[in-house]
């Protein structure tokens, strides 16, 4: 199940390939509605808790989030996000921790949070818009066999298995 998730292998997963965040649309794992509907809505909102309280871990405050509040925010979080990948979600933390978000004072709370994922998300619209830009040109510019959608399609949807084998979701 998704308790097999561990926030720490995935962060051992991902360390060597989500720097970027052009590196979140390589990596290819389960959204959060994916994995909803592979277990349940309880079970994520449980696995972004893991996510919330080991990056409030991470930081040395004096003010820092109840049950209620990590339960809350990951709430947020999954009825916001529900296209959000585990590597984009491992991104947006791994990147609050670097200060690309603003520094944190004295406080951890979800509104902090959700500064990080609309800073993240808008970073990733814009990126997104970038990278079909460049392979529209790509593609005009290319002569011979096009790479199909549908075949795009078929490799992503034996990642998600594959990766729902690994960890026993």
């Amino acid at each position: 199940m998704i308790e097999s998730l561990e926030v720490k292998q995935i962060k051992n997963e991902l360390a060597t390939t989500v720097k970027t965040i052009t590196d979140v649309f390589k990596v290819k794992k389960p959204t959060l509605k994916q994995l909803e509907i592979l277990t349940s809505q309880g079970h994520v909102i449980a696995y972004l808790n893991k996510w919330i309280i080991d990056t409030l871990g991470f930081f040395n405050i004096g003010k820092s989030m109840d049950e209620h509040q990590v339960m809350e925010t990951s709430f947020l979080i999954w009825q916001t996000y529900p296209a959000m990948g585990i590597q984009e979600i491992y991104f947006v933390f791994n990147q609050a921790k670097k200060g690309k978000y603003g520094k944190i004072y004295d406080r951890i709370d979800g509104s902090i949070i959700f500064e990080w994922f609309n800073s993240f998300w808008e970073e990733r619209l814009n990126a997104a818009e970038g990278l079909s830009h460049q392979d529209h040109i790509r593609n005009k510019e290319r002569t011979g066999e096009s790479y199909s959608t549908n075949q795009a399609a078929k490799e992503y949807a034996y990642k998600v298995r594959k990766f729902a084998e690994k960890y026993k979701v």
